[in-house]
């Protein structure tokens, strides 16, 4: 069991946290692309890592996440409009693009300097997937965003949804790297039930082999069941840094081979 320093390093992902400066450093998934599906539709609230945000597409479908609150007097973006190429506040006019840049402060005098001083918090956005993937690190350290075969395959191919777990990142996250439980949360009792494997080799699988490998991506995890007759299933899955956990699907007996990503993104600490 950690104790209560060491789970506070590995879960606390706000700013200036250790892990959470370990995160910004990565592409992580941040909304789906539906969720702002045309140019200049309504902005949407995201919070990753302890930080409120506003994502949102412009007239030119470049996508941009920003900090929540406006630069002038913290009024929520959320309710600002989308419209030729930039956010505007609802309370002063000022006008942000993708990259944070002010293109307008209306309420200033006429040629006033204010707006070429200021540069909103801005982060870049990737799509791809189905999915926006932004990079909230140092801008001078941005990685190339990953070329994982997912990634390019047509939308015909894909089931990409999303969902909030009341749950701390990493309590998600464990989930993926154990495959004991599958023994029992994912049995199958009948032959019809879909998914959960063949139901007999679980039953007496129940505290399967378990070994793991690192790699320069994270961890290959590996576990060992006998399935009978001399057959032993071999299950494996991976945890990609930093948040992902690529997991097998399918079963003994079954055709549908294939496999699941889960993308356990902190919202918060909690």
């Amino acid at each position: 069991m950690l104790s209560r320093e060491e789970n506070d390093l590995v879960t606390r992902v706000g700013p200036g946290t250790p892990m959470g400066t370990l995160m910004r450093r990565y592409w992580i998934p941040a909304l789906l692309a539906e969720e702002i599906s045309a140019p200049d539709c309504a902005p949407k609230r995201v919070r990753l890592l302890g930080e409120d945000l506003v994502a949102f597409r412009d007239s030119r479908e470049r996508i941009g996440i920003l900090a929540e609150h406006c630069s002038h007097r913290g009024t929520s973006l959320y309710y600002g409009r989308n419209e030729e190429c930039g956010l505007t506040c609802i309370y002063h006019g000022w006008k942000y693009d993708v990259d944070g840049r002010v293109l307008e402060t209306p309420a200033e005098p006429a040629g006033s300097p204010l707006k070429d001083k200021i540069r909103h918090t801005a982060y870049p956005c990737r799509e791809a997937a189905g999915i926006v993937f932004t990079y909230m690190g140092p801008k001078n350290h941005i990685p190339l965003l990953p070329n994982y075969e997912w990634m390019t395959l047509p939308q015909n191919h894909l089931y990409v949804t999303k969902s909030i777990q009341d749950c701390n990142f990493l309590q998600g996250l464990e989930g993926e790297c154990d495959s004991s439980h599958l023994s029992f949360l994912h049995r199958a009792f009948t032959e019809k039930k879909r998914g959960g494997g063949d139901p007999e080799m679980y039953a007496r699988g129940g505290a399967p082999r378990l070994e793991g490998v690192e790699t320069d991506f994270g961890v290959r995890m590996i576990s060992c069941r006998s399935a009978g007759n001399g057959l032993v299933y071999l299950r494996v899955s991976n945890f990609v840094m930093p948040c992902h956990g690529f997991v097998p699907t399918g079963g003994l007996k079954g055709n549908d081979e294939g496999y699941t990503i889960h993308s356990h993104v902190p919202i918060d600490d909690e």
